[in-house]
């Protein structure tokens, strides 16, 4: 299936809230004891679900832009810092063929209005559907999936994202993205 693993053994409520191994955590990801209170209350309704997401990656190489489409069916439990490492991971693994190592620091909504990153402790599925649309009015990302309407993030690097352009590379579905295939041996706990 994906790159999620969602064909993996199947997830039980209490394995819900469980992180997955992490490699190493800065303290800006650690959640407070009152962030997991929260997350623990209001997610009933966002522990079933597979949902799928595309994921553009910019890569610049002497001045030249590259676009990349990575696609993932996820569980509803990821949160947003095991997203981006499974992101990382499938860049990694796929180095020679895209040309570069490169590491994405945050994913970020193309439709917000601002660009503003999904915070990386929270679960994915929750900021999806408690965004905030360009008009900035409440906006489920969801629901649009459930009709089919694709989800897509940018894999930013900080140092070298610029909003502007990628207003103009909004369609992950064009031409000018290839898509990177995420291999058999494809690993949600990689860094």
């Amino acid at each position: 299936m994906g790159c999620g693993g969602s064909d993996e053994e199947e997830t039980t409520h209490a394995e819900c809230h469980e992180d997955a191994p992490a490699a190493e955590e800065t303290p800006a990801e650690e959640e407070t004891p009152q962030e997991e209170a929260v997350e623990e209350v209001d997610s009933s309704d966002d522990e079933e679900g597979d949902f799928d997401i595309c994921v553009g990656v910019r890569i610049i190489k002497e001045d030249t832009s590259f676009l990349f489409r990575l696609d993932f069916q996820l569980d509803p439990c990821k949160k947003v810092k095991h997203v981006r490492r499974m992101v990382n991971h499938v860049l990694k693994l796929n180095e020679e063929s895209i040309g570069h190592l490169m590491t994405i620091e945050q994913l970020i909504p193309t439709w917000t209005p601002d660009w503003e990153p999904f915070p990386n402790h929270k679960k994915l599925k929750k900021v999806l559907k408690h965004s905030t649309n360009s008009a900035g009015e409440d906006f489920n990302a969801l629901t649009g999936a459930e009709e089919g309407a694709d989800i897509y993030l940018v894999g930013a690097d900080t140092d070298q994202f610029e909003p502007g352009y990628w207003n103009e590379h909004l369609d992950f579905r064009a031409d000018e993205f290839v898509v990177v295939e995420c291999g058999e041996d494809f690993s949600d706990d990689s860094d």
